[in-house]
């Protein structure tokens, strides 16, 4: 089960917008849509004028030396270069980090400062069309390409190779799903369930535990509880050896429940 270490804010988009592990929620712009088909329980409908902007972006602003992951389940239909998840008000040459699917139906993790220094990496596969799919994108915060990967249904598809990062990616930009903070382009149609923020780097294990949860996703620790240690007097069990009571006829007979603790006379 995945823990919520380092969980920033869960949207399991279930007839609202509200951040099920903070309190950094959304807030629909234009059309507030949900399916009862969604991969867990309900999912937001994007319509591809629609989107969600989150509160407090202090709490994801990620720059380059940052660990940081995104998560989610999608379903798409047919696309052009589709926001899924950023904290970036352009689909390139500004600062900031996103989470795309491009028109070829591969998913795009991408961070950078501007046109000349930004960094990205595509899965080698493309999803396809109205199935549901669970994608991740973690960055290890190391301000190179090679520590960019994005997970495909739990897997590792792909990881990006040598290439530094050295402007700041900070900005005062939303946090948005489904297309970028200002409203414009890049808005997402389709199906987004259980998206996540990280400010930590998924591990591999992290992710497959993660997608294996799909059929009732949860990013809450399962903790066992440790046995209470009982007393030595309770639950003895008596030997022969053991000291027996005589009890005389002018004893007053008690009568024991089932809760009551066995003593050694």
């Amino acid at each position: 089960m995945v823990t919520t270490t380092g969980l920033i804010s869960w949207f399991k988009l279930d007839c609202d917008a509200t951040d099920s592990h903070s309190s950094n929620n959304g807030t629909w712009r234009c059309n507030e849509l949900y399916t009862a088909c969604g991969q867990i329980n309900q999912a937001g409908c994007f319509d591809g004028c629609s989107s969600i902007t989150v509160a407090n972006e202090s709490n994801f602003d990620f720059d380059r030396n940052c660990k940081f992951s995104v998560s989610a389940w999608i379903n798409i239909t047919p696309t052009t270069n589709e926001m899924i998840v950023g904290k970036r008000n352009a689909v390139t040459g500004k600062p900031g980090w996103s989470f795309h699917v491009n028109s070829n139906g591969k998913i795009r993790l991408e961070i950078g400062y501007n046109c000349t220094d930004e960094r990205s990496v595509s899965s080698c596969a493309s999803i396809c069309c109205s199935v549901w799919t669970h994608i991740v994108g973690t960055y290890s915060g190391n301000a190179n390409q090679n520590g960019m990967k994005v997970y495909l249904d739990g897997a590792l598809d792909t990881a990006g190779t040598n290439g530094m990062i050295t402007g700041p990616m900070l900005n005062n930009h939303q946090v948005s799903i489904g297309g970028r903070a200002d409203g414009l382009l890049t808005l997402y149609t389709g199906l987004i369930d259980e998206a996540a923020i990280w400010k930590k780097e998924l591990t591999s294990c992290d992710v497959s535990d993660l997608y294996a949860c799909g059929a009732g996703l949860s990013y809450c620790c399962v903790t066992v509880p440790t046995p209470p240690v009982l007393p030595p007097e309770l639950g003895r069990v008596y030997s022969r050896g053991d000291t027996a009571k005589v009890f005389s006829r002018s004893d007053t007979a008690r009568i024991y429940n089932r809760g009551d603790t066995a003593q050694k006379i």
